[in-house]
């Protein structure tokens, strides 16, 4: 038998040790690629950790093989959407009394991660009384100072809020420490519901909390609402109320009859339709958040969701009259009237005597029937008296079918605009009746010797159709003898009508109008005059153009407007204002 020599078994050694470390190095990469094969497989399902953060967010934690996540209720609708680690998708605006799915969805299929409860939807919450408790202040954490308020957590201690034989007064200061379930407020007081807190003038702070099935049933009585009134010092901020049943007869709100105080950041109504209907019912003064805002009453950052019905007069999806402040405020819910009683209806407020800024409607307004003779209907506002400003209306306006056209009015923004002012507001819905309706507003009309009736800045694009009267751009019709200024405005939707004008349908015997810098599309709006029946009384750079002398940076050099401080182009569009987004 041969020997190896040292230096030979050296070598074989090394080269068996190579031989060795490269299988392993194959075999290594075979494991990787199998490894990644099954982690990058797309048949392979998808998977996603989540965390529900009390009521508040669903955030998604880990995933694998994913596209999205879905939060998806048990109809099919989405209501948020997460890509990536660390997404969230906020709950606060989902109906707790649906089935919602989160669902993880990959390239080629989809599974279901897990169904969330209610309590994750709602968070704590208190449970609900079949009739009110007896309470007391000494039953209730804190002493209603300003830095250590009253901690409201049921609804038995809600309906103490203000009482002073409870020795809870209406100007202590008062926080919800939960959510509170008021589902069983239908059996109060013999039917009545839940009583309305009263001359409320301290401080209410929901610390972003939710009451729920709240019923008010007093129709008899004025000033209906969670609270009844809020007083000039009175505040009430930071909480929602919802999936309400409230009836009154005149100021009447989801939240507050009469407000005289500052209401900030509250909202009312679901998002989810056909939720409820009458949510809020009354007689006069209407609203699904207040009532009557007035005195110098403020709303700020709140909003109402949902449908609003009813058959009264002066109301609207936020407010039914106004003539404090109403800033930066939203509804989107749709409002109904079956057979209107009285006059104002609009999306937003139904009479405003006050400011209305940076607020807006987007849902359909809808007259199906009228008792009276002079309504008034807009998608933003019933009847302006005051001042709207960088506000608009997306909505539909529809009006009633066979009502006596010489009375009715219709406006996608305004139904009728008294002496006031609109400025920087613009409405898209589209309006029909058988009034006098304007893409932008229906009827300009004004007290005797009031004043002038003004429209600054604006557009309307939506298409305008009176069946039996006039129509026009941006003012249906002018009343006789009075009087209105449109400067630095344009149209552009559909026009037709008995009298029809790109921007004013019908001048009344006697009207003093001026037109100034205000264009309306030729084409789109099917009209070659700016005004239909009767003439303005002075034109300055008033002119029918084409869509694209209208369009994209052609709109700089053929419109007056004032493209640095508050226009801008836009792409292959008409101008925008520089706040829209």
């Amino acid at each position: 038998m041969n020997s190896l020599s040292g230096t030979d078994r050296a070598q074989t050694a090394v080269l068996g040790n190579l031989l060795l470390v490269a299988i392993a190095i194959v075999l290594g990469s075979i494991i990787v690629v199998v490894a990644l094969g099954i982690l990058e497989n797309p048949a392979a399902p998808p998977y996603a950790a989540v965390e529900v953060e009390n009521g508040e967010r669903v955030l998604l934690m880990q995933e694998q093989n994913l596209e999205e996540v879905l939060i998806q209720d048990e109809a099919g609708n989405i209501h948020g959407r997460m890509g990536s680690v660390g997404d969230t998708v906020s709950l606060a605006e989902v109906d707790p009394r649906l089935e919602y799915s989160i669902i993880a969805v990959g390239a080629e299929q989809s599974s279901k991660i897990r169904t969330l409860t209610a309590s994750e939807l709602i968070g704590d919450i208190s449970e609900p009384s079949s009739s009110p408790a007896s309470v007391t202040a000494s039953d209730i954490e804190g002493d209603g100072s300003e830095s250590n308020p009253f901690i409201i957590r049921t609804d038995s201690e809600l309906q103490a809020v203000g009482n002073e034989t409870a020795n809870l007064s209406p100007k202590d200061s008062y926080r919800l420490g939960n959510n509170i379930d008021a589902s069983k407020t239908d059996e109060w007081n013999g039917g009545d519901g839940f009583d309305p807190i009263q001359d409320f003038e301290g401080a209410f702070d929901g610390d972003g909390h939710r009451i729920l099935g709240l019923t008010i049933a007093r129709e008899s009585e004025d000033n209906v609402g969670l609270f009844a009134n809020v007083k000039k010092s009175g505040e009430i901020k930071s909480f929602s109320v919802e999936d309400f049943a409230i009836s009154g007869a005149n100021a009447v709100g989801g939240v507050v009859g009469e407000n005289q105080g500052t209401i900030m950041e509250v909202s009312g109504g679901y998002q989810v339709s056909d939720v409820y209907d009458d949510a809020v019912v009354g007689n006069q003064n209407v609203g699904g958040l207040v009532g009557e805002n007035t005195n110098g009453g403020q709303i700020i950052d709140s909003s109402v969701r949902g449908k609003i019905t009813g058959d009264s007069s002066e109301i609207a999806g936020l407010v039914g009259f106004n003539d404090g402040t109403v800033e930066n405020s939203v509804s989107t819910a749709t409002v109904t009237i079956e057979e209107l009683g009285n006059r104002h209806v609009a999306g937003l407020v139904g009479t405003n005597e006050g400011t209305i800024s940076d607020s807006y409607a987007t849902g359909d307004v809808t007259v199906n029937d009228a008792q009276d003779d002079f309504p008034r209907v807009g998608g933003l506002v019933g009847e302006n008296f005051g001042t709207i400003e960088r506000s608009h209306a997306t909505g539909d306006v529809t009006g009633v079918e066979g009502a006596s056209s010489s009375n009715h009015n219709y406006g996608g923004l305004v139904g009728i605009h008294w002496v006031g002012t609109i400025e920087e507001s613009f409405a898209t819905g589209d309006v029909e009746t058988d009034g006098r309706a304007g893409s932008l507003v229906g009827r300009v009309s004004q007290l005797q010797a009031s004043g002038t009736a003004t429209i600054s800045n604006s557009y309307a694009t939506g298409s305008v159709t009176s069946r039996e009267d006039t129509a026009g751009g941006i003012v249906g019709s002018l009343h006789n003898g009075y009087e209105l200024e449109i400067d630095n405005s344009f149209a552009t939707g559909q026009i037709s009508g008995r009298d029809t004008g790109g921007l004013v349908g019908e001048i009344g015997s006697g009207g003093d109008v001026d037109l100034e810098d205000s264009y309306w599309d030729n084409k789109t709006t099917g009209q070659s005059a700016a005004v239909g029946d009767g003439s303005a009384d002075t034109t300055t750079n008033v002119e029918g153009l084409t869509t694209s002398q209208m369009a994209g940076n052609d709109a700089d050099k053929n419109m007056e407007l004032d493209f640095k401080e508050i226009w801008r182009t836009v792409s292959g569009s008409y101008p925008k204002f520089q706040w829209e987004s």
